[in-house]
């Protein structure tokens, strides 16, 4: 029998804190796609399955506050804030790439900020996400025992669509402090266990180019997943929420490699 899903003890969280170096260093959060900023269509598939919103952001945060939500920004950037309240309030230019220190710095804001028990982390540039991602995930989560469930597909892992327990905020903040960057190597110290959405790739497409825009607006055109019924985990005609190959039980040297991807 699965776990029943505790909506009310899940915070979702986007990360608009990247610097956007292949968009020439502009906001991917704000880019738009159909004529409305994508983290718009984050927020619309987040809201229904989180009892509460954050948005990791280092810039522009006057226009993400707008969207009712509390804004966190990275730790490192409160340290070395920029010379002006408006570059990061106002529309700002390009960032500096000594400002950002990947996506890790805004999963430990999020966790250190959180007042649930769980996290569902997602990048900005991900319109495509389903209704029942955080189902899936949380299925997975009680199914392995694990503190860290995080999206797959048949080709690939997707480390920054993950649902995380908020007690490894101590652990990523020494990590960080320790200088650690790289999101494979944080997960590998714990726990860890993959989902398979092996059938709905098309979800967790993101931005990394310009041209790949009209990518999502053609698939903004019809519905990737429906919303969540029956068993929340169940993954059509195998094992819920199933490894795609190899061990299901994720953890250190155990689960198959995290591609570390791009900061969103």
């Amino acid at each position: 029998m699965s776990a029943t899903y505790p909506i009310s003890e899940i915070t979702g969280a986007v990360l608009a804190g990247g610097r956007g170096q292949r968009l020439g260093g502009r906001d991917k959060g704000l880019e738009l796609a159909a004529g409305r900023p994508l983290i718009e269509y984050v927020l619309e598939a987040l809201k229904p399955q989180t009892a509460t919103i954050l948005i990791n952001a280092n810039r522009n945060l006057g226009r993400y506050r707008a969207y009712g939500y509390r804004v966190v920004e990275d730790e490192a950037w409160r340290i070395r804030k920029p010379k002006s309240r408006d570059e990061r309030d106002g529309d700002a230019g390009a960032a500096r790439p000594d400002q950002f220190l990947g996506p890790l710095a805004g999963i430990s804001s999020v966790l250190a900020s959180a007042a649930t028990e769980l996290v569902l982390v997602v990048p900005c540039d991900t319109p495509c996400l389903g209704r029942d991602l955080g189902h899936r995930l949380f299925a997975r989560l009680c199914e392995q025992g694990a503190d860290i469930s995080m999206a797959a597909d048949a080709r690939r892992t997707h480390p920054v669509v993950a649902l995380i327990r908020r007690r490894l905020a101590p652990s990523l903040r020494e990590f960080l402090i320790r200088g650690g960057r790289k999101i494979d190597l944080w997960y590998a110290e714990h726990h860890y266990t993959t989902t398979d959405f092996s059938d709905t790739p098309e979800a967790f497409m993101n931005v990394n180019h310009a041209s790949e825009l009209a990518g999502f607006v053609r698939a903004l055109e019809k519905p990737l997943w429906e919303d969540p019924g029956g068993d929340p985990g169940g993954d059509p005609g195998g094992d819920p929420g199933g490894d795609p190959g190899g061990d299901p039980g994720g953890g250190p040297g155990r689960d198959r490699a995290v591609d570390s991807g791009d900061a969103p």
